[in-house]
């Protein structure tokens, strides 16, 4: 009998042993598909890390597209508002020299109104000393005339 009691502990021991070993290979398998798991989010997120760097380079590039478009804008703008000021100036001097010859194209007539009226009192001058002269003449004339007739009388 001792040996079928010794026999019924070996297999109730090995029963045991065979539940541990059971017990340790179910949670390996567990940690072994945790591991598995984790594998998978690690390269999830390892794939979602360069996805992210990937935005971020292009998201660079196209902030420094961006930087330089807008300083070529902000040079356009500059060189524009200067031309523009230019312009202005032009305007404000070909203004000036339009005004400048307006004042000098009125003074000039207002000379040559000052000068026609001197012809035209000159001329009448003219004509009232012509008169006047012609008057004279006939005077003379007349004077010669009645020299001549007491002369020869």
């Amino acid at each position: 009998m001792k040996h079928f009691v010794l026999t019924v502990v070996n297999a109730v021991g090995c029963f045991v042993l065979l539940g541990i070993v059971v017990l340790q290979w179910r949670q390996n398998e567990n940690q072994r598909q945790q591991f598995r798991d984790l594998q998978v989010r690690q390269q999830a997120t390892e794939e979602e890390r360069d996805d992210a760097n990937k935005r971020v380079a292009s998201l660079s590039r196209d902030l420094e597209d961006l930087k330089a478009s807008l300083e070529a804008t902000r040079k356009a703008a500059e060189e524009a508002t200067n031309a523009g000021r230019e312009h202005t100036d032009q305007l404000s001097a070909a203004a000036s020299s339009r005004d400048l010859a307006v004042t000098e194209r009125d003074a000039l007539r207002a000379k040559i109104v000052e000068w026609e009226t001197a012809m035209k009192q000159r001329d009448e001058n003219i004509a009232r000393q012509n008169e006047t002269i012609s008057g004279l003449r006939k005077k003379l004339d007349e004077a010669i005339e009645r020299l001549k007739k007491a002369g020869s009388r």
